[in-house]
């Protein structure tokens, strides 16, 4: 939600606040997503296994987007913002929105199975 408000109330127009955020988000979002799978996987079932992936997708794509931080850095300072570095973030945040949005469809099914089991 902090991440969403920023995003709304902010006048940024630079992609490096942005993406600041975006990889502080990606990094909390992948480790609770994981810590969540961790708990609910005590039974291995659909919901911790999507949990765990899109723990893993997020945490990743987080870490791999802090360590290219630097190199975008300097690049953004000689050339500028560019098309390959903006697209790249996009496909990061594609990456990781279709890897929760699946898996929340599948979380949401299964648990809906679940209650019309009862």
């Amino acid at each position: 939600m902090l991440a969403g408000l920023l995003f709304v109330t902010s006048d940024w127009t630079e992609l490096t606040p942005l993406a600041s955020v975006v990889i502080i988000w990606l990094l909390l979002r992948g480790l609770i997503s994981l810590e969540m799978s961790v708990l609910s996987g005590r039974a291995i079932n659909n919901d911790s296994i999507w949990l765990l992936a899109r723990g893993l997708v997020d945490l990743s794509l987080g870490l791999l987007l802090l360590a290219n931080v630097p190199i975008a850095v300097i690049l953004i300072i000689i050339f500028g913002v560019t098309s390959d570095l903006i697209t790249t973030f996009g496909a990061a945040l594609s990456i990781s929105f279709l890897i929760a949005g699946v898996g929340l469809i599948a979380i949401s099914m299964s648990q809906r199975n679940c209650e019309a089991a009862k």
